[in-house]
């Protein structure tokens, strides 16, 4: 099969798999809408939970099995010393397992979106430093950073101490660090962490394509995209945002988003409790 015809089956299927969970969930907040006006509203809202819940480990497993395959035939045609591709094929490998890998993150988001929906969000705190942590993604993104000439500039504080989920809160830079790059074509990206009024308050700032002020509300809804895509990145789904949200939420701390309007950079600045 040749690889474009193999990429647009897998890009066609897992977007009309994404686009199914879409109209489900608006169906499900519609139908909760009318639910009210039932005498057996709470039922049929517990069965329409169960539905959905059932609905996404479904599209969870059916997508995630796939691309996971896909995943490691990719990497065992590259790593196998007895093909030679030619240099287009190798091109097209590559497309496939980045947008492949990209869904699968997205497959990852979804399931931790039902899970922080349904209250069945889990995580593992353990006493841990903060700024190390912090200190380890900037390592990760140092590269990126460099590659679009942004000066990456870091202001953390010593011994911050706190009881959190190690990879949760790795999840959360991730985001938060991954947006301020792809949203900033000049300029800079800015981590600063401190203990300040019994709370560890972490802040990613930049110099990008900012906010409108009547759009901050909804940084934190399913499905509301950051940026306006003239950078040429994608803008993303917007379950980002919504995850990190759950996670810090569940480890007690809030998280914020200000700009002070387009083009003048976004801060994200989230808390958590002192241990």
């Amino acid at each position: 099969m040749q690889p474009v015809i193999l990429f647009i089956i897998v890009a066609g299927n897992v977007t009309l798999a994404t686009l199914a969970w879409v109209y489900f969930h608006k169906f499900q907040k519609a139908s909760k809408k009318q639910i009210g006006t039932l005498r057996d509203g709470i039922e049929s809202e517990k069965r329409l939970e169960k539905m959905r819940e059932e609905f996404t480990a479904m599209m969870v497993h059916e997508l995630r099995t796939p691309l996971t395959t896909i995943n490691y035939t990719i990497d065992a045609i590259s790593g196998d010393a007895s093909i030679r591709p030619e240099p287009s094929l190798k091109e097209y490998l590559a497309i496939i397992k980045s947008e492949s890998g990209e869904m699968l993150e997205l497959v990852g988001e979804l399931l931790d979106v039902a899970k922080i929906e349904a209250g069945k969000f889990e995580i593992v705190k353990v006493e841990d430093d903060l700024g190390k942590l912090i200190e380890e993604k900037m390592t990760v993104f140092k590269p990126l950073m460099e590659q679009k000439r942004l000066e990456f500039i870091s202001e953390i504080g010593t011994n911050l101490e706190a009881r959190f989920d190690r990879n949760r809160m790795g999840q959360v830079l991730e985001n938060l660090l991954s947006n301020a790059a792809k949203f900033t074509l000049s300029g800079y990206v800015k981590v600063t962490a401190r203990k300040t009024g019994g709370v560890l308050e972490v802040a990613i700032s930049d110099s990008g394509e900012g906010i409108a002020a009547d759009n901050l509300p909804k940084l934190f809804s399913k499905f509301e995209q950051l940026g306006n895509g003239k950078n040429g990145d994608k803008k993303g789904t917007g379950l980002g945002l919504v995850v990190a949200k759950g996670i810090v939420e569940a480890h007690g701390g809030k998280i914020r988003a200000a700009s002070a309007g387009l083009g003048k950079g976004t801060t994200f600045t989230f808390t958590l409790p002192l241990s």
